[in-house]
């Protein structure tokens, strides 16, 4: 993400389109475009003392490194708001953010079937008094995760499809359109030739699972001229084990009233189809992610508030 000091700049677009107008903030932290306020926050990782305190008011573990006051946040000016808000202070009428402390309170307790793979070997070996199975055992979950799809207030109409079923692009409209409903538009997000206004890859937070594998929570975006993309991504790998992922998009065209978002889950255990998988094809979630069977899916169409 590059930073700008430009106030205001227009870009023409192509003659089926028109003009859009936007700013940069000076900070290069974010963006006014179309109504929307766009920021995209980075910071240190979080003291003791933050960690600590988020822990208590929590009640889990934390991951190792948490990164308290990164955050994303969209806002959502009004309808009838100036293109270019001259008044950033003014009180959003929708906010979409994802900030690690809302990530981490949808954290669960722990899942008993997932052990490292150093405790699996011991099983079967617990008939001598002095074997003792190891396994990896907190109050709360020690893979952190979470199914958290970022935090919208206030609370709006939401349309939704179940889309578990839909393979291809082609039958997630088809599925949209038979149920009034608009989906992402990925020939959109295909199209090279439009310009990256703004772009930022936000990590709440990330751990090692004490060498067994990774945990982390990752949000992307885009925003292109006219529309915004978000991917935010959970994802998983215990070594040995599981490799598991939990996305959630967000999509809006600029100028409609609807914010369209896709969730979806996917999951394979390692000791099965994927034990022959070598453990470098493990560490990309992108492509992990192509190949990763789906577990369920949803398409949901939220009413922005005028």
């Amino acid at each position: 993400m590059g930073a700008s000091s430009d106030s205001s700049q227009a870009f023409s677009e192509s003659p089926a389109t028109r003009a859009r107008t936007f700013s940069r903030h000076e900070d290069g932290k974010g963006m006014d475009i179309n109504k929307w306020v766009v920021r995209g926050v980075e910071g240190h990782i979080a003291t003791t003392a933050v960690e600590e305190q988020l822990a208590e008011q929590l009640a889990i573990n934390l991951p190792g490194m948490l990164f308290d006051a990164n955050a994303l946040r969209l806002r959502f000016m009004g309808k009838n708001a100036h293109p270019i808000n001259a008044n950033p202070d003014t009180n959003p009428v929708f906010e979409l953010s994802f900030t690690a402390r809302d990530a981490l309170s949808m954290v669960g307790n722990a899942d008993p079937s997932i052990r490292v793979r150093a405790a699996a070997r011991w099983v079967g070996k617990n008939d001598r008094a002095d074997v003792e199975v190891t396994k990896i055992e907190h109050a709360s979950d020690w893979t952190f995760s979470t199914k958290y799809i970022g935090t919208i207030n206030p609370q709006t109409s939401i349309k939704s499809i179940d889309t578990t079923s839909v393979t291809t692009e082609r039958q997630l409209y088809e599925a949209a359109t038979a149920n009034q409903l608009v989906p992402i538009d990925y020939t959109a997000l295909k199209n090279t030739q439009l310009p990256i206004l703004y772009s930022s890859h936000i990590i709440l937070f990330e751990d090692e699972l004490d060498d067994n594998g990774t945990s982390s929570y990752k949000v992307r975006i885009r925003v292109m001229p006219t529309f915004f993309f978000i991917l935010a991504r959970f994802f998983l790998r215990v070594d040995g084990v599981l490799v598991r992922i939990y996305d959630t998009r967000y999509y809006h065209q600029f100028g409609t009233d609807v914010l369209v978002r896709e969730t979806s889950s996917k999951e394979a255990r390692l000791d099965s189809t994927w034990a022959a998988i070598h453990p470098s094809s493990l560490r990309d979630p992108d492509d992990v992610s192509s190949r990763l069977p789906k577990l369920s899916s949803t398409l949901d169409n939220i009413a922005l508030p005028s």
